[in-house]
């Protein structure tokens, strides 16, 4: 085992660079080459709310029964019915897409890199050298049979378990692991043939939602299928495959999950006195070793060293609506970093991310009880997924300003169950 991580430490696979093309916009482009995204903002809310009237028509027992059986029985603090509504979008998506190659993944591989998981949580070195691992196991033994037929598609226990053993073991899909977990104890606790019916629905609902987001905004996904087929193959046993080889659908679940999480966490952030923004590095102008913000630990301050920099206009912005910029550490101090803000009701955090991160980000804060709106970049761009030498990303600032200035409405759901 030492002897093949050293080897796959000293072999890292092929990564962009600055003599590679050019790729703007990479998969997906909110403003969808007009002047901005306001159009992409109104269509997605409109769309948010065409997709959770069908999920409320077509699976409000199913819902109604879960969301009674995370209170009762899992005493979960109670989330919107919305949330569970995506959660169950996720859960069909999901099934469809991995779940092949979940049947046809040895077992030895999904149990080691579960256990290569938990070894790289224990600190940064320890990740440094796991990672080139699971990259080189997760290309040889998880990655070649994504979005292949099925082995078979029963709807039970068994199949899901396996299926959720997958997710953990790719390391991608961590907060999905843990509700997905929670369905499978709800589908465990019915009777035989329960969960073959409310799959059905479940499926059914995702070929629906797969055709008609694809209509309304595929526009904004318009270089997905051409990343897919010609740049990633490239990334082939990086650490990042999975992540960066979602299909468009994923994109569109993800823009819907957004808005939704938005109307979840919507009452306890409009009652927040003060307002903090969270900034992905990504949006600066220069890179990290040019950059002049200043380090304080895991803190990342803006000087405003760059007057067109994207970050320093939203600091800007932030003096005059009257909230703060925090620039967000990697990834993978994200949680520590968060926690200054935990069981602060006073304070209302705003998360900015690409999309593939921004329902993950939504999460990290409602397990952290943390006030939030998050809103997405417009596109994505950094070096460590994106880019060889990295794209300055950029944010809508008409949302942001939107979004800061939300007060508290009248607390409820749109699916009333």
């Amino acid at each position: 085992m030492l002897l093949y991580l050293r080897y796959a430490v000293c072999h890292q696979s092929y990564t962009f660079n600055s003599r590679d093309p050019i790729m703007e916009p990479i998969t997906y482009d909110l403003t969808a080459k007009e002047d901005g995204s306001d159009t992409f903002y109104a269509t997605l809310h409109c769309f948010s709310r065409e997709v959770m009237e069908r999920i409320d028509k077509d699976a409000r027992e199913l819902l109604t029964e879960y969301v009674s059986f995370v209170e009762r029985d899992l005493q979960e603090p109670p989330r919107s019915r919305e949330e569970y509504a995506v959660e169950l979008l996720t859960l069909a998506m999901t099934w469809r897409r991995y779940l092949g190659a979940s049947q046809r993944a040895p077992i030895f591989s999904v149990s080691l890199l579960q256990v290569l998981i938990r070894l790289r949580r224990r600190g940064s070195l320890i990740k440094k050298m796991v990672d080139p691992l699971r990259g080189r196991l997760a290309g040889a033994f998880l990655v070649p049979h994504i979005g292949s037929a099925p082995l078979n598609s029963r709807y039970d226990c068994a199949t899901l378990g396996n299926l959720i053993a997958w997710l953990d073991a790719t390391g991608e899909f961590k907060h999905e692991v843990k509700r997905f977990r929670r369905w499978h104890r709800f589908f465990a606790s019915r009777e035989a043939g329960f969960m073959r019916r409310r799959m059905d629905v479940a499926i059914g609902l995702f070929s629906w939602f797969q055709n008609r987001a694809h209509g309304v905004l595929g526009r904004f996904t318009p270089n997905v299928n051409r990343f897919l087929t010609t740049f990633h193959p490239h990334y082939r046993y990086r650490e990042d495959e999975i992540f960066c080889g979602k299909e468009d659908v994923e994109y569109h679940i993800n823009m819907v999950g957004s808005e939704v999480m938005n109307w979840g966490f919507a009452y306890e952030y409009g009652g927040t006195s003060k307002r903090v923004v969270l900034l992905p590095a990504c949006m600066r102008a220069r890179p990290e070793g040019e950059c002049k913000a200043n380090m304080d630990e895991l803190d990342i301050t803006c000087v405003g060293c760059t007057e067109g920099c994207n970050i320093n206009r939203v600091k800007q912005q932030g003096r005059e609506l009257g909230f703060e910029v925090y620039i967000v550490p990697h990834t993978s101090g994200f949680t520590r970093w968060l926690k200054r803000w935990q069981d602060r009701p006073d304070c209302g955090v705003v998360a900015v991310a690409c999309l593939l991160n921004i329902v993950v980000g939504g999460y990290e804060m409602r397990e952290l009880r943390i006030p939030s709106q998050c809103v997405p970049l417009d596109r994505c761009g950094c070096k460590k997924h994106w880019h060889g030498t990295g794209i300055a990303t950029d944010l809508n600032r008409n949302r942001l300003a939107e979004v800061i200035t939300r007060k508290r409405g009248v607390k409820g759901d749109m699916l009333t169950g």
